[in-house]
């Protein structure tokens, strides 16, 4: 199986093209430079040339940019969707969106929250974002309804390689950490049983940013963002597919724990 990744560069690109060449796929990384997807042409020829199976988009323009440069997050986000879409031909096309399509105004439910997988925004809830992010993710998303294309939301992604920069963290921002190796387990289950559509993969742990940045950290600095609870994503629809596979989500404590623990 080939895969075609866009954005390769990134963290969830680079994560996901090193665990394909361990599992022994043929993978194909470009960035900007080898094919921006914004440019049609190029994205007919490199489809063509490459003849992937699956084409995964992690090429984006992330929220900040967005804010500044609105223009360009629309032709990287949906027009550059559009352009995949388009040119795919026999391909998979797996998209990867973001918690940004809601508004994170509904309040966390008083239970406890862990271990939890129904918790949180579910891919049945009305999305409704109140960002030029949110807004292009969303009409991506939009874009592949109806079509055989896979979407995962996921949030607060990690690797081996990129835990979190020493910074002030919100104890108002609450999600799930996700380890980008169950982003990519995710996948293979998902084309071994042929899933399409939208389905939210995050990790096993709800917390705030604050909490994360403690257990990986110890005593950090902390800001109180002026914005309310941020509610996390709902796993309860892919839960069911890692079940099946006996597969499990990892949790960013255990992760952490991991990674103190002396060599054996």
């Amino acid at each position: 199986m080939k895969f075609l990744i866009t954005g390769a560069n990134g963290l969830l690109g680079e994560a996901l093209s090193a665990y394909a060449k361990v599992d022994g796929y043929k993978v194909f990384n470009t960035d900007i430079s080898e094919l921006n997807i914004t440019n049609r042409k190029r994205v007919k020829t490199v489809i063509e040339e490459f003849n992937p199976d699956v084409i995964l988009n992690c090429a984006l323009i992330g929220p900040k940019e967005a804010e500044r440069n609105p223009e360009l997050a629309k032709k990287v986000n949906v027009f550059g969707v559009r352009n995949l879409l388009n040119y795919k031909t026999g391909a998979k096309l797996i998209h990867f969106s973001s918690p940004a399509v809601f508004d994170g105004l509904l309040p966390l439910e008083n239970k406890q929250l862990n271990e939890d997988v129904s918790h949180g925004y579910s891919e049945n809830d009305l999305p409704k974002s109140t960002s030029i992010y949110g807004n292009t993710k969303l009409e991506s998303e939009k874009l592949l309804e109806s079509t055989n294309s896979l979407v995962i939301r996921t949030s607060w992604l990690y690797s081996e390689n990129q835990l979190l920069e020493r910074k002030a963290y919100a104890t108002n921002e609450i999600a799930r950490p996700t380890y980008c190796g169950d982003v990519w387990k995710f996948i293979l289950i998902a084309l071994k049983d042929n899933l399409q559509g939208l389905f939210h993969v995050c990790g096993s742990d709800v917390m705030s940013r604050y909490e994360q940045a403690r257990l990986l950290f110890g005593r950090v600095e902390k800001k109180d963002l002026p914005v309310p609870n941020i509610r996390p994503l709902s796993t309860m629809k892919s839960f069911k597919y890692f079940k099946k596979h006996n597969q499990s989500l990892t949790s960013w404590k255990e992760f952490i724990e991991s990674l103190r623990l002396p060599p054996k």
